[in-house]
C-alpha cells in the first residue's frame, strides 16, 4: 500500500497484491515484478482490509511524528495459519508503484470516481497544503514486470500493444533488471501465484 502523511493526517492509497517471482518474468523467487490492485478484494475479507488499514494509519503516525512528509509505502504478508497480517518491510521513499496507481485514478475521476491521486496527495503534503478529499478508491488495474533472465531474448512487444496493454521499454542487460513494463487496466491475478486470463495472455504474448 502506498501512503502519504502530511502535517494534518495520514492518507491511505489502495491496497495491492504484489507479483513476486514468476517465470518466464523472472529467475529470482524473491523478485517484485509487480502489481494487481483488483485481486485483494477477492483474497481479503473486509475483516482482514480493516487490519491492514489500522496497521498502515499506525505506521503512518508513526512516520508523521518522526518528520516524514509525502509518499512511502508498505509491504506485508498474510499469514493464512494464524489468521493475521504482518508487515515486512516499510519503503521510506517514492514507491514504484505510486506512478500507475495515480493514472488509473486520472482514468477514475474521468468516470466521475471522487478523490485525489497518491500523486497530489504527495505533492499537497510537500508543500504543506491540506487535502480536501481523500485518495480516491480504485479495485482494478495491473502492472508486471518482464526482467532481463538468461533466457531473454529481443521481444517483439507488437502483439501486447495491439492487444490493448501499455508497454513500457528499458535498454538495461543487467540480469534480473527492468527489461519492459506491461500495465493492464484490469487485473490479471486470479489468485495467489495464479495468473487469469488477462495474465495468461501477456505470458503468451511475450513468447
Amino acid at each position: 500500500m502506498n501512503i502519504t502523511t502530511s502535517k494534518d493526517g495520514i492518507l491511505l492509497g489502495n491496497i495491492s497484491y504484489q507479483i513476486t517471482g514468476l517465470p518466464p518474468f523472472t529467475d529470482n523467487p524473491m523478485s517484485t515484478i509487480g502489481n494487481d490492485w483488483s485481486l485483494p478484494h477477492s483474497i481479503l475479507s473486509p475483516a482482514h482490509v480493516e487490519k491492514f488499514n489500522e496497521m498502515a494509519l499506525s505506521i503512518g503516525e508513526k512516520m508523521r511524528s518522526e518528520g516524514w512528509r509525502g509518499l512511502f509505502g508498505i509491504d506485508a504478508v498474510y499469514d493464512e495459519e494464524r489468521d493475521r497480517i504482518l508487515l515486512i518491510e516499510i519503503n521510506s521513499r517514492q514507491p514504484a508503484s505510486a506512478t500507475f496507481e495515480s493514472e488509473l485514478q486520472s482514468e477514475a475521476r474521468a468516470e466521475g470516481v471522487p478523490g485525489i491521486t497518491m500523486f497530489e496527495a504527495h505533492l499537497l503534503a510537500l508543500t504543506d497544503a491540506p487535502a480536501s478529499e481523500n485518495i480516491m478508491a480504485i479495485n482494478d488495474g495491473s502492472q508486471i514486470v518482464q526482467r532481463v533472465t538468461k533466457a531473454t531474448t529481443d521481444m517483439n512487444t507488437g502483439g501486447l500493444e495491439k492487444a490493448g496493454y501499455k508497454v513500457i521499454k528499458y535498454n538495461n542487460t543487467k540480469l534480473n533488471s527492468d527489461r519492459l513494463r506491461i500495465q493492464s487496466r484490469k487485473g490479471i491475478m486470479e489468485a495467489h501465484n495464479k495468473f487469469n486470463a488477462r495474465g495468461k495472455e501477456i505470458e503468451k504474448l511475450l513468447k
